[in-house]
């Protein structure tokens, strides 16, 4: 570990109220012994201790564990015990981060984190970002069980992270760490269930991130531990992208769940290979029943066939209700996104498929359907009118909402008329005033506006009066 400066260090011990963030550098290449060095170890020890100023801690860990047994980092965790809890011990840490240096891919051993994760009680956010996590199974389960305990906790993040399962009867010898090309196997696959499932029973836990380091990665957890993040009754926002999922039992086991989900407003999933009816249907069923989804986004690798593309299409068409608001209702799906480069032309079922939906969809306010699609245009449209309130508008015409002395449908619509989005759009005029012909009969069978019109004299007496002077039309 690279230790501070004495100027830093010292910084620290007088809390410095303008040093709330702290760098650090994790390597195995410092000495672990040395008068200097203990002294230097011992400072910072100190200065932790005092300090209460500190709010976000950013290590960065290089790649020298990659040639450490397991009895040398054993010897290490040991050496640097005292350090890592007085870092967890930080009164006002709410940031924890760990992340590799500008160009090269950093190993961070598992055991780093636990002594930190076992100290700190008000951490609210832990990032783990572009490097690999290593450590026996064992380690990656009592990770699990300190993150159990993290109940502020607000946001985690595993974004490009390589995980790497240390076989358990590997001898001390042998290297414990191996670089970020090895092939994840079945043992790697399962390692971070625990830590999921930890998660998913988070009370404060509002937004999750995993990201896998490149495309198509290995999925380093199980069907059944995936889902589980959707029994959460915390996360708000879940982005997962860019592991394996050619194994339906992922998506459909996700779908099932979050058919029943209450809490989770935004969902972000992909690149999925190649999208089988299978998992459409049960992505259609959820839409259907979720009532708090609020932005969904679907990244795919091949172009969505009709078989998959009809049913999502009519699952957003008949669910978010048109009169959930006025039961108390969610107002359902606002923003859908089915992305993808290089996928080709949309088919023409498909066009009509989510054509017809936006026509009696009235909650989507945003809608992307590949960027290229020859479609967007009609579909942005739509979301224009769900902007200005084509569902209320609707409602008024259709008597769906109890007239009382205050409401004025005639001004709703007038106000609407009068929107800018909708004066430039001569398509949006004709929409709304098709909708509601009365408005025309009503405009025809008003009064002109009255105009001031100046006052004409009788013809005979003005013929015969002659014109009076200036004198005479001053008095």
């Amino acid at each position: 570990m690279m230790i501070a400066t004495d100027h830093d260090v010292r910084r620290l011990r007088q809390n410095d109220e303008r040093l709330t963030t702290l760098f650090m550098s994790f390597s195995y290449k410092s000495p672990l012994s040395g008068q200097y060095h203990d002294a230097q170890k011992r400072g910072l020890d100190c200065a932790l201790k005092r300090n209460t100023v500190l709010q976000e801690v950013t290590i960065t860990a290089d790649d020298s564990f990659a040639e450490v047994s397991a009895a040398e980092s054993m010897e290490m965790m040991t050496e640097y015990d005292d350090i890592l809890r007085s870092m967890g011990r930080l009164p006002a840490l709410k940031t924890l981060q760990f992340t590799s240096p500008p160009h090269g891919k950093g190993i961070l051993p598992v055991r780093v984190l636990i002594p930190i994760l076992e100290e700190t009680t008000q951490l609210q956010t832990l990032v783990l970002h572009d490097l690999m996590l290593a450590g026996t199974q064992q380690d990656f389960d009592q990770l699990a069980q300190q993150v159990q305990r993290l109940w502020y906790l607000r946001c985690f993040t595993l974004d490009q992270v390589q995980v790497h399962v240390q076989v358990a009867s590997t001898p001390a010898s042998n290297k414990t760490f191996i670089t970020s090309n090895t092939n994840s196997t079945t043992q790697d696959r399962a390692s971070l269930d625990a830590l999921l499932l930890s998660l998913s029973m988070l009370p404060s836990l509002r937004v999750l991130n995993l990201t896998a380091p490149k495309q198509h990665q290995a999925a380093v957890f199980s069907p059944s531990a995936f889902s589980a993040i959707f029994l959460s009754s915390s996360i708000l926002s879940l982005n997962v992208q860019r592991w394996d999922w050619h194994d339906d039992q992922y998506l459909t086991s996700m779908a099932q769940l979050l058919q029943a989900n209450k809490t989770l407003q935004a969902l972000t999933l992909g690149p999925i290979p190649k999208m089988t009816p299978r998992v459409a249907k049960s992505l259609a069923s959820a839409l259907q029943d979720n009532s708090t989804l609020a932005h969904l986004e679907i990244i795919l690798s091949h172009m969505i066939s009709d078989d998959c593309a009809v049913p999502i299409a009519q699952a957003l068409h008949s669910s978010h209700h048109s009169s959930g608001q006025s039961r108390g209702r969610p107002a359902g799906l606002q923003s859908f996104t089915l992305s993808g480069q290089r996928l080709g032309r949309v088919s023409k079922a498909c066009q009509r498929a989510f054509t017809t939906m936006m026509e009696h969809n009235y909650s989507l306010h945003k809608i992307l359907l590949f960027r290229k699609s020859v479609l967007q245009p009609t579909l942005q449209f739509y979301t224009r009118l769900n902007a200005l309130g084509r569902q209320s508008l609707l409602r008024l015409t259709d008597g769906g909402e109890t007239k009382t002395k205050k409401s004025d449908p005639e001004g709703t619509w007038m106000q609407a008329l009068a929107h800018p989005l909708v004066t430039n759009d001569l398509n949006a005029i004709y929409y709304f005033l098709s909708s509601n012909p009365s408005l025309c009969v009503q405009a025809a069978a008003a009064p002109p506006p009255d105009k001031k019109r100046r006052p004409q004299p009788d013809a005979a007496i003005s013929s015969s009066a002659p014109p009076k002077s200036k004198r005479q039309r001053r008095s």
